[in-house]
């Protein structure tokens, strides 16, 4: 019989509790009781466990022991708050109270702009984009106060002064991170999918309190993450560097302190922002490592897109200069953003559909292939505050930008934010992800 009774399989890959299983069938899908986790029992991987050291038994719904470890790392501007005044500046630190820390959350400073919030490690979007908006709520609803009269919030802005803050995506496979060369093999496959991802992140078009055309002037102005250059797939290809300041490195956290760290593929392309466009770049990177890690006759597979250096440049800064409206590059061939979103998702049709992309994630990728990001709305909504009120529009956009967030960590989605901004998003009920119409000329 495929029935049979076992001991405690091993420990959940989300929480560490012991899984105790009565009656299991193989193959069948099960729950971690600690905390709902999606398990499913195999056997045949068994002694490729043990060899890696890792807890026999049990793996997630993505197929592979452990699944995708994914954390996040969000730098943000400050919003100070005092005698009805809203002014967007940097190295206001603001912390919430410590009582509310959950494992896993580091609320903690980083030394170019501020506030820096470091996520616990998670396995599923719909785990993320719940546990994400909760921590980052803390910050306004359980802050911890240090100067009277005064009230601070966090503000998502790849720019607004002379500074930039950064979203950072961290990848592994489990609580022991990733290998250098997993990583290398990992970084081939994201290597020309990064411009699509500064497309969809930029969220930067204020620089020194000016207005600007450009999606991401964080990418622009600064030169915290340099290109790098990836060659000829599964031939000779440049080593990961451990250089901090690249778009992709292999992160062992030297002189952090932080013992339990695991070393991990760093992915620093996109600019500070809301849940939504963290978790959206989330599940592209998710869906992306997914088909990495499968294999066609004991092979690993090729990516669908692989560009030349020079095409993913020029990709590279079409994707900060125009954002939502740039002409990327697919496997050499120019895509406009509309052409590539729908390219990935018909792609990795099977990888999107494994990872559960949740509904409010979706929509993001919909307002994108219409024409609009962050960055797009940033824009339109300090133009039109401008143009009411040219002395006074900056502490008018911060009052705003202080309610919609609110909301947004509330639970409210992306066209209620929209919405607080002064921003009307475009119909997306008849907008299909995955289209097939990019096989015409």
């Amino acid at each position: 019989m495929s029935i049979f009774k076992k001991k405690p399989l091993g420990k959940c890959p989300r929480c560490g509790n012991v899984t105790h299983a009565r009656w299991i069938k193989l193959g069948r899908e099960i729950k971690c009781e600690n905390c709902d986790f999606k398990l499913r029992v195999i056997v045949k991987r068994k002694q490729n466990l043990e060899d890696k050291k890792k807890p026999l038994g049990i793996v997630d719904t993505i197929e592979e022991a452990y699944g995708i470890s994914m954390g996040i790392e969000i730098e943000t501007y400050t919003i100070r708050i005092s005698a009805g005044k809203y002014s967007i500046g940097y190295d206001d630190v603001v912390y919430p109270k410590e009582q509310v820390f959950e494992d896993g959350e580091i609320f903690t400073q980083d030394l170019t702009i501020g506030s820096e919030f470091n996520s616990p490690v998670f396995y599923q979007l719909y785990n993320a984009y719940f546990r994400l908006k909760a921590s980052l709520r803390k910050y306004n609803v359980f802050q911890d106060k240090t100067e009277e009269n005064v009230e601070k919030r966090i503000c998502f802005m790849g720019t607004w002064l002379d500074a930039p803050a950064a979203t950072h995506f961290h990848i592994g496979f489990g609580k022991d991170g990733i290998g250098e060369q997993d990583a290398e093999y990992i970084a081939q496959h994201v290597h020309s999918h990064l411009p699509f991802l500064i497309a969809l992140s930029a969220n930067s078009p204020i620089l020194n309190n000016e207005i600007t055309p450009i999606a991401s002037n964080r990418l622009k102005e600064f030169p915290y993450c340099n290109p790098i250059a990836i060659k000829d797939f599964f031939k000779e290809y440049e080593k990961l560097s451990d250089y901090h300041f690249t778009e992709m490195n292999y992160n062992t956290f030297p002189g952090s302190g932080e013992d339990t760290k695991p070393p991990t593929l760093e992915i620093r392309v996109a600019d500070s922002n809301i849940p939504e466009y963290c978790i959206a770049c989330l599940a592209i990177i998710q869906a992306i490592v997914l088909k990495a890690i499968r294999k066609k006759k004991g092979k690993p597979v090729k990516p669908p897109n692989i560009c030349d250096y020079d095409n993913y440049i020029e990709a590279r800064n079409n994707a900060i200069n125009d954002g939502s409206n740039a002409i990327l590059c697919w496997n050499n061939k120019p895509a406009k953003v509309p052409k590539y979103i729908d390219k990935f998702f018909y792609f990795y049709k099977k990888e999107l559909e494994e990872i559960e992309i949740p509904p409010k994630i979706l929509d993001v990728f919909k307002y994108l292939k219409s024409g609009v990001n962050m960055a797009d709305m940033i824009r339109e909504s300090c133009s039109k505050m401008k143009e009411k009120n040219p002395a006074n529009w900056e502490n008018e956009f911060a009052k705003q930008y202080v309610s919609a967030l609110e909301q947004n960590l509330e639970g409210n989605d992306l066209e209620n934010f929209a919405g607080y901004l002064g921003i009307k998003l475009p119909n997306i009920s008849k907008t299909i992800l995955g289209e097939t119409s990019f096989y015409s000329p």
